[in-house]
């Protein structure tokens, strides 16, 4: 072997290193880049459905409704609407709470005669249902935290409030009490 082959050689080498150096950091960096885009959504909570969301209060605004007693008091809350069949198959269920403000408003496509139930519902309410005149029909008091007994309106009703269980005795709101909708 001469002098002149071990330089070459020699400088083969260092080349071929330094590319398997730079192609390894790129590869290093690469992977951590990904490391830090899978991983955190793995460490998240899975959510069975969205359900999952809405444990404890969970509330979105998106109107509000008043009621106007039998001696004109005024009381207001804010709603968060369940228009589609989806929305109001979900209803309140799994809110842990709901403040003494908030509620939830359901509404139909025509008036008939409704029926809920508080299956997976935490927490007690108040149901009031309403006609499409906006009269309160029937209300239901105190519901019962789980239970799978029906709540049904006494005659045919659009719509459907929920609010905190003692919230109609609190403010004198009865059957025939006037509502007002914004939303």
């Amino acid at each position: 072997m001469n002098k002149q082959d071990t330089p070459s050689k020699t400088t083969k080498k260092n080349s071929r290193s330094k590319s398997i150096l730079i192609y390894g950091t790129i590869i290093l960096i690469i992977a951590g880049f990904l490391a830090m885009l899978i991983i955190p959504p793995l460490m998240e909570k899975p959510k069975t459905s969205s359900t999952a969301e809405d444990k404890g209060n969970g509330f979105s605004k998106e109107g509000s409704a008043e009621f106007v007693t039998s001696d004109n008091r005024v009381y207001a809350i804010d709603i968060e609407l369940a228009r589609t069949e989806d929305e109001q198959a979900l209803g309140l269920m799994f809110r842990e709470r709901m403040e003494t403000n908030q509620g939830m408003l359901f509404i139909f496509p025509v008036q008939d005669y409704r029926s809920f139930w508080m299956k997976n519902t935490v927490i007690s309410l108040d149901m009031l249902f309403i006609t499409d005149s906006l009269k309160i029909a029937t209300i239901h008091k105190g519901t019962i935290p789980f239970a799978e007994k029906s709540y049904a309106s006494s005659e045919p009703v659009k719509y459907v409030i929920e609010v905190n269980a003692g919230y109609c005795d609190q403010n004198n709101i009865k059957v025939g009490d006037k509502v007002k909708l914004f939303y």
